[in-house]
């Protein structure tokens, strides 16, 4: 039934879903609202696929290896490669620079899963499970009620790799956005102008044939008018268009640019509350500091490119006023092996990784955890758990900071019985990781 129902939608505007929808609570888990941590209302989410070498960037360790372009400086005792990103370097009193997250697995599509929805997607309990932005979208309604877009907005977005509203209901669907080249949205427009796309809606509405409503119906006419709502709308192609000096601030590339629009989108108040930023592949088997990876020297390595899309919406957003209600994090979903190069001079797959978080009134300018000289091992978990930090706690914390109840249970009604948000917080397994704001 699930995968008729996905078939089918897929005729239809399937990136356009923005009503709220409902679903059944388990008894005694009636929803509340909450206030949020420190003022923050959204969601940033940079996920760096392929797996960032946290070695060379938010882990800096140096050896006969580090290229001497990275400029390695010290800054309150945060030890980070100023040369490869510039920008960032600027932005530290704002970030935070978690170094102690161990991820569950160094398989790419497993570690991919895992990160997005939270928990293990290989356990009977995750199948369908939705991503951590369709949750946060069956919570949380769009900035305001008139809001054109839906609560989760997805740019860069690669087909096949982001898992989508699971069990929820349709109206949590991600807002999809495959390519962001800043000339507006160009999938909200019709070829052949306004006025013909006018005329050819008016005569579908005349033809369509009242029947009985199902909820695949009823389903499938929320996407309709939900796609209408965003054809020619000027608002959305603003927000989408990224002027040519920006696009030049912002590194002019595809991910400059969806950090630029990521921008607009929040400051514009146009709806998303969770905004997840795909930018890879960070795979760097050989050649790790090649022209198009892990190079200080050419700004359109992957490491200039994350360096001026990130910091400077990390920029933007706190002269807007911004970034104070707004969580920014990036990571990907592993790290790789530290020390000297391999043979083929990169890094292979490693548990062990690093994350930055900026925004949402963290406490800046400091790193959270430490490795051993050569990163390879947990030399300090660096919060009160006293351990290394799971791709759970952080999705606790994501939840924690926008002031949903991140120990809530519902029902699955595809699987039965309960459905956590975050797996185990019933046994206080994982927890918010809220050592980052004191």
């Amino acid at each position: 039934m699930i995968e008729q129902r996905r078939n089918h939608r897929r005729l239809f505007f399937r990136h356009f879903g923005s009503a709220v929808g409902g679903y059944c609570l388990l008894p005694g888990a009636a929803a509340q609202q909450r206030s949020t941590r420190a003022g923050v209302k959204n969601v940033v989410f940079v996920f760096l696929s392929g797996g960032i070498s946290q070695v060379d960037t938010f882990d800096l360790k140096v050896g006969p290896w580090t290229p001497r372009n990275f400029d390695p400086t010290h800054f309150r005792g945060i030890h980070f490669p100023r040369g490869l990103l510039p920008v960032l370097s600027e932005a530290l009193d704002d970030i935070v620079l978690i170094r102690s997250v161990r991820s569950w697995a160094e398989e790419h599509s497993l570690a991919r899963q895992w990160l997005q929805i939270g928990r293990n997607p290989a356990t009977p309990d995750a199948r369908l499970s939705p991503h951590i932005g369709s949750v946060i979208a069956s919570e949380l309604a769009p900035q305001n009620p008139n809001a054109p877009l839906p609560a989760y907005v997805c740019l860069n977005a690669v087909a096949g790799s982001i898992p989508g509203e699971g069990f929820l209901p349709a109206a949590n669907a991600p807002f999809l956005v495959s390519q962001t080249k800043g000339d507006g949205l160009r999938i909200a427009m019709h070829p052949e102008g306004k006025e013909r796309y006018s005329r050819r809606a008016a005569l579908l509405a005349r033809l369509a044939t009242p029947g009985p409503s199902t909820p695949l119906i009823e389903e499938d006419a929320v996407y309709q008018k939900s796609a209408r709502s965003l054809i020619f709308n000027a608002a959305i192609d603003a927000a989408f268009t990224v002027a040519p000096a920006e696009r030049v601030r912002y590194g002019d590339s595809p991910f400059g640019n969806a950090c630029a629009v990521a921008r607009n989108l929040l400051t514009r108040k146009l709806g998303p509350r969770f905004i997840q930023i795909n930018f890879g592949d960070w795979d760097h088997h050989g050649n790790i500091y090649a022209p198009g990876a892990l190079d200080a020297g050419n700004p359109k390595s992957l490491a200039r490119q994350l360096d001026s899309g990130l910091g400077s919406l990390i920029a933007d957003l706190k002269a807007s006023g911004a970034l104070n209600e707004t969580l920014v994090i990036a990571i990907g979903e592993f790290g790789r092996t530290a020390g000297p190069l391999t043979p083929a001079q990169g890094r292979d797959h490693a548990l062990l990784q690093s994350a930055l978080v900026a925004g949402g009134g963290v406490r800046g300018g400091r790193a959270l955890g430490s490795t051993d000289d050569t990163g390879a091992r947990i030399r300090d978990a660096g919060w009160r758990r006293d351990r290394e930090i799971r791709h759970e706690d952080l999705e606790a914390t994501i939840y924690w900071a926008l002031g949903i109840d991140w120990t809530k249970a519902i029902v699955n009604p595809e699987m039965g019985g309960r459905y956590f948000y975050v797996p185990g917080s019933d046994r206080q397994e994982y927890t918010p990781v809220q050592d980052l704001w004191v």
